[in-house]
């Protein structure tokens, strides 16, 4: 019996051994389980601070850290502060650690005191409990749903006009002299001519844009001259080695408007134009005829309107010619016809009869009484008669102003290429699935729609060659689909239309005559996002627009979502910015 009674005395003491241990351990559990607990709402807290953190680096760094900053506000809206149902107690969270590291923002919130619930029978009271995060600012690169159009976009850094004939710069232009009719910025500025050949010299514009890229305004991507302007001085008349007696001083073109220049790119009726020629010495009895290109065809009688031979300026009228004669530039000659001798200048001056150009306006003027764009042979080198002033203007992005999204017919910006993009240009893409019956869309469908293909700054974008006008406004066009008859609400920028608005699109942007310049089908960069509002297309009712054109307001660069880059790559730091969190020694 004492045996046993030994035996049962061993197992009461393993028992009571056994479950202590095991009190404990379940105490250690439970509380472990309320430590993770505590500590995945103090992660959350973490995370939130540095997020928010990181954005307001982007407006104000100086209010990130520190208490009351963004960052200790957004940790302790994760405490009991906000919600008695949260874990963490606002009275023992201590937020002070924040700092910022470039463009990161660290934190790591600590509460201290957490109690042991069972691990006090064990002698434990409480601990401290840490979390850490860090975020940083993001650049977004990647949108998708892009309508499938290309906008050009062009943001000069430095403008000069070039002589054509030399590649000498003429003059530096800068901004702050006034915007166009359109609301577009001038660019002005002077310089001195000197050494000019019979007739004058035509001038183009070079722009470096703020991605370093130059862009030289002398073709149209086909080898046809587009020039600026001209800078004229006196030519004699000839006809074979027979030189006239008449000197052919100036030229230029009137037009009854106050900004002398024939670019017109909102304009799709026909612009009729005269031109004005200042002549000395012309023989009695002679007849004076202004030529377009020197075609037989294309010339007008000139008549002597004020003056006389010996010193006179003689007009064709104000509608001799007409902008519908050519969509590209025309060199002017001047003929003075006597007996049966027909003598012929060099080329006196250029107009522009352009209806689409990014280059918008473009004008020379010298200090000439006549018409302003003369300067004179017998003036000295350097001397202040040679100083000639230019005045020109772009098709830029500017909030709230109207630019042509896509050319209409007859009038592509180079052989083919009216501003269409093939945007989902491969059927084995799984985008596809996002059209009914995982279809091949076409062009319309990528109107109606938006590509599915997600399109990422840098990116090479395929262009399509056609004007694409049944897919834009025909039955079953894209536009025709997605606007139907909802009419043009745009007002004012003060009050645009709802975003609801079938009008509002987005569209990729592509850089500076990179449309211009191409040759049938081709690739070019992406180099941003637009959201632009479409005011009319060749289907609006009374729009007077081409076959298959486009037109909208630009709002602003659209905020893309998905991928990112860490560093800002635009020249002119102009990046949509974002925040993402990113490993605490990242």
């Amino acid at each position: 019996m004492t045996g046993r009674q030994g035996q049962s005395g061993g197992v009461l003491v393993l028992v009571a051994l056994s479950l202590t241990v095991l009190l404990g351990i379940a105490a250690l559990a439970i509380d472990t389980g309320n430590f993770r607990a505590h500590r995945r709402q103090l992660q959350s807290a973490a995370d939130a601070g540095a997020l928010a953190g990181a954005a307001q680096l982007i407006a104000n760094p100086g209010a990130v850290c520190g208490a009351g900053g963004r960052a200790d506000y957004y940790e302790r809206r994760n405490s009991d502060l906000t919600d008695g149902h949260n874990l963490i107690e606002n009275a023992n969270l201590d937020t002070s650690y924040c700092e910022i590291v470039n463009n990161s923002v660290r934190v790591k919130p600590v509460e201290s005191d957490v109690p042991f619930v069972f691990g006090k029978v064990l002698g434990f009271l409480n601990t401290d409990i840490s979390a850490r995060a860090r975020a940083r600012i993001v650049y977004l690169t990647t949108a998708r749903g892009m309508m499938p159009i290309g906008v050009e976009d062009l943001r000069p850094k430095t403008v000069q006009v070039i002589r054509d004939d030399t590649g000498a710069v003429v003059a530096s232009l800068t901004s702050g002299c006034g915007s166009s009719p359109e609301g577009f910025l001038y660019y002005c500025g002077g310089g001195t001519a000197n050494s000019l050949p019979a007739g004058g010299v035509p001038v183009h514009v070079r722009v470096t844009d703020v991605t370093g890229t130059v862009i030289d305004f002398a073709n149209d991507g086909s080898g046809n001259p587009i020039g600026v302007g001209w800078i004229g001085t006196e030519d004699v008349p000839k006809s074979g080695a027979t030189s006239c007696a008449c000197t052919v001083k100036e030229v230029y073109v009137t037009q009854g408007i106050a900004d002398p220049s024939l670019y017109y790119p909102f304009t799709t009726t026909a612009r009729s134009f005269g031109v004005n020629v200042h002549l000395t010495n012309v023989p009695n009895g002679a007849q004076v005829r202004v030529q377009l290109n020197g075609g037989p065809g294309q010339g007008a009688q000139a008549s002597l309107t004020s003056g006389t031979n010996a010193d006179g300026q003689w007009s064709t009228g104000a509608s001799a010619f007409s902008t519908a004669t050519s969509e590209g530039p025309e060199n002017v000659t001047v003929t003075v016809k006597q007996g049966n001798t027909t003598y012929t200048s060099h080329t006196v001056q250029r107009i522009y009869p352009h209806d689409q150009s990014t280059l918008l306006y473009s004008y020379t003027q010298s200090g000439a009484s006549f018409g302003g764009r003369f300067v004179s042979s017998s003036l000295a080198a350097g001397a202040p008669g040679r100083t000639v002033n230019f005045q020109t203007a772009f098709v830029t992005l500017v909030k709230g102003r109207q630019i042509v999204l896509k050319l209409g017919g007859g009038n592509a910006a180079s052989p083919g290429n009216f501003g269409a993009l093939d945007l989902d240009t491969n059927s084995s893409w799984p985008q596809y699935r996002c059209y009914a019956g995982n279809g091949t869309p076409n062009f319309a469908d990528e109107l109606y729609h938006g590509a599915c293909t997600p399109y990422s700054i840098g990116q090479q974008v395929q262009t399509q060659t056609g004007n694409q006008v049944g897919q834009i406004d025909g039955g079953n066009g894209g536009l025709t689909r997605r606007i139907g008859n909802s009419p043009n609400h745009w007002t004012t920028t003060a009050n645009p239309p709802p975003a609801g608005d079938p009008r509002w699109v987005n569209v990729i942007l592509v850089g500076p005559l990179s449309i211009e310049a191409l040759n049938g089908n081709s690739t070019t960069p992406v180099v941003g996002f637009g959201n632009f509002y479409i005011t009319a297309y060749s289907r609006d009712a009374g729009s007077g627009l081409k076959n298959g054109e486009v037109r909208g307001i630009f709002w602003d660069r659209v905020n893309p979502s998905g991928a990112y880059s860490t560093t800002c790559t635009d020249p002119s730091g102009i990046c949509l910015e974002s925040i993402a969190l990113m490993p605490w020694d990242g």
